[in-house]
């Protein structure tokens, strides 16, 4: 099967999915700095709904991907409820959202919550307490879906493309004709309303059978290979004739008055001489 339709489709899945990546990035500083300035807008938050108007927001850590840390400067006493308000009013939940509180001095998660842009996937436990005045740090895990839709529209958009162009190339391959080797080994070809078997040296038309002599079986065989073109004198001699050391010019003109005798049984086949240049089987 011919593949040359890679040649395309392979550096136009490359370039989409550069030109999604590269957009991607070229927001992703812009976008970085926008997170960071969230995350502290909501420790300021996550301050104020306990009191505290003075103390600072100690620096935003991005522990990974997706993880950032914020830390206080003073010992406050988280409400579940509240932070839960405080982080629905600061997303827009194109993502999912994980919240942890974790107590400094032990290093232990003492409380978390889970919000999803489908709120059957929400995870919200001990509502209506609160936490002990203690020194907390609040880290926040954001799978943004935004980055990751694009990347799968783009492999639909290649799958797509390069299923059409598949379908497109077997059902061309479906309407081509088939090789002459390939229907020879199934046992016939069809010359319009022949059938022509060359393992047998044989025509048929509607049931009845015309034998053929090897050199016309031969010249055959090399004229079906080629129908409707022209086919060099010489290169049919030499196929037909080279075996036997000496070519006669004139028997090769015998060979295909036979042949055109033999075919009369159906006038849409005829073999035509190409004066100065050779033969072409007319179907």
């Amino acid at each position: 099967m011919k593949k040359w339709w890679l040649i395309f489709i392979v550096p136009f899945a490359f370039f989409l999915f550069a030109a999604v990546r590269g957009s991607n990035k070229a927001d992703s500083s812009f976008s970085d700095q926008k997170e960071l300035n969230v995350m502290r807008n909501i420790g300021h938050q996550v301050l104020l709904s306990s009191g505290d108007l003075v103390s600072r927001v100690l620096p935003v850590k991005v522990h990974s991907p997706g993880v950032f840390g914020i830390s206080f400067e003073n010992a406050f006493a988280p409400v579940p409820d509240t932070l839960v308000n405080i982080m629905k009013r600061n997303f827009d939940f194109n993502s999912e959202l994980l919240m942890e509180v974790r107590e400094n001095s032990k290093d232990e998660i003492v409380y978390s919550f889970a919000l999803s842009a489908d709120s059957a996937h929400e995870v919200i436990p001990c509502r209506g307490r609160s936490l002990p005045q203690d020194h907390y740090t609040i880290l926040l895990h954001v799978a943004s879906s935004t980055s990751n839709n694009l990347y799968w529209l783009t492999a639909l958009g290649v799958l797509v493309i390069v299923g059409a162009g598949a379908a497109w190339i077997i059902r061309k391959r479906k309407n081509e004709p088939a090789s002459f080797e390939t229907i020879k080994d199934e046992g016939g070809f069809p010359i319009g309303r022949f059938q022509f078997y060359a393992d047998l040296q044989q025509l048929q038309l509607d049931g009845q059978v015309t034998e053929l002599t090897g050199k016309e079986n031969q010249i055959l065989s090399i004229l079906i290979q080629s129908p409707n073109q022209v086919v060099d004198r010489s290169r049919i001699q030499k196929e037909v004739w080279e075996d036997e050391g000496v070519m006669v010019t004139r028997s090769l003109d015998m060979f295909i008055s036979k042949l055109r005798k033999k075919l009369q049984g159906d006038p849409a086949v005829n073999i035509v001489n190409v004066h100065g240049k050779g033969y072409r089987l007319e179907v």
